[in-house]
């Protein structure tokens, strides 16, 4: 696996982990949109989401 760049890595800052890797919010991995939200967001504003509750 290539390393990240320094722009990549300020770019992702919010969805990164304590290992350098992409974490997103539970309830975002199964989704198929694009409105992905890191594992550190409390509130999820998201479509399919809303018609789910």
């Amino acid at each position: 696996m290539s390393a990240k760049s320094a722009k990549w890595k300020r770019e992702n800052a919010f969805y990164l982990s304590d290992k350098g890797r992409i974490a997103l919010n539970k309830k975002c991995l199964s989704c198929t949109n694009d409105c992905k939200q890191s594992r550190k967001c409390v509130l999820i504003v998201c479509p399919e989401f809303n018609k789910k509750e």
